[in-house]
């Protein structure tokens, strides 16, 4: 969702390029924060660059900015577009706006759109916590793309390998906020994934010699995908199970054992789901990605079990 509501960006129109040398006023401005360690600054002027100074079409921004401002300076300034945050959210979250931030409703029904946790997803950024690819230069959405996809792997792997432990008793509450935690930065992680599902066809369409490369990126993401949910579908059970040790814990009469109870229902409920289909932990893109993959393979598997069955009398023949 995120990614279709990025603003659009200016075309760039066509003109005579620059003439290598000292880079103009706004360029100057780029340099001068990047040299100050404000990469997100200097990656929020050079969209300024862009929309008063438009890079010729026929050019390539990335050697466009490297003639005027430097090979190294570049390379700065595509990482800094790689980790710019989103510019209307806090690391992918923002308060809840159904349940108001409390984590639940009136007579203490937990909110089923945050699961009790009092923030949502960011519908801007998808939740990745990071500016949308729609918002970042044509020319470097590839290479952001690349780099973003590398960085959620190496923090997925270090999910996965994390365990939580189950406590009771006065510390059970924070088994779950300690689970809660690992799966919102899970699905932050599938956040970059999903964008760049979803922002792979559109750089496949503006620059068709990159076609395999996204779609060896969108496979990549799919597999990734796979091996994620059961993890997000163990910690939420781990969460119930927190929530179970906060219920024998709490006094019987208490609003807290109450929402302990339906908390815990209601993330059992939601490991039981597929994929979390139908919550709000759901990866729709990213989810008919995946079916798409299965389904592809699941054809190729067919076509070669079906070319296979036609040979066997071929090859029983030439054996007779």
């Amino acid at each position: 969702m995120g990614e279709a509501e990025s603003q659009d960006r200016p075309e760039r129109t066509r003109q005579d390029s620059p003439k290598k040398g000292r880079p103009d006023p706004l360029l100057r401005k780029v340099l001068s924060e990047l040299n100050r360690g404000r990469g997100s600054e200097a990656a929020r002027l050079l969209l300024d660059v862009e929309s008063r100074s438009p890079v010729p079409q026929e050019t390539d921004l990335v050697e466009w900015l490297s003639a005027r401002i430097g090979a190294k300076p570049t390379a700065k300034l595509v990482d800094a577009f790689v980790h710019l945050p989103c510019f209307y959210c806090k690391k992918g979250r923002s308060k809840c706006e159904t349940c108001e931030g409390r984590g639940y409703l009136r007579d203490d029904m937990i909110c089923d759109r945050c699961i009790g946790l009092g923030i949502e997803r960011c519908d801007f950024c998808d939740g990745s916590g990071w500016v949308t690819i729609g918002d970042i230069p044509p020319d470097l959405k590839s290479p952001v793309l690349m780099r973003r996809v590398k960085i959620a792997f190496a923090r997925i792997e270090g999910i996965l390998r994390r365990v939580p432990s189950i406590v009771s008793g006065n510390r059970a509450p924070a088994s779950f906020r300690n689970a809660a935690q690992l799966l919102i930065n899970l699905d932050r992680q599938m956040g970059v994934l999903e964008n760049a599902v979803t922002a792979a066809k559109d750089v496949t369409d503006s620059q068709p010699d990159r076609a395999k490369e996204m779609a060896k990126l969108v496979r990549a993401c799919v597999r990734a995908a796979v091996k994620v949910w059961p993890k997000a579908t163990a910690l939420i059970q781990h969460m119930a199970n927190g929530s179970r040790r906060e219920v024998e814990g709490a006094d019987s009469q208490s609003g807290a054992r109450a929402r302990a109870e339906r908390r815990a229902e209601l993330c059992e409920s939601l490991a039981a789901s597929d994929m979390l289909s139908g919550t709000s932990l759901e990866r729709p893109f990213l989810r008919r990605a995946v079916l798409d993959h299965r389904a592809r393979r699941s054809a190729s598997s067919g076509r070669q079990t079906e070319a296979a069955e036609k040979d066997e009398p071929n090859a029983a023949g030439k054996h007779a």
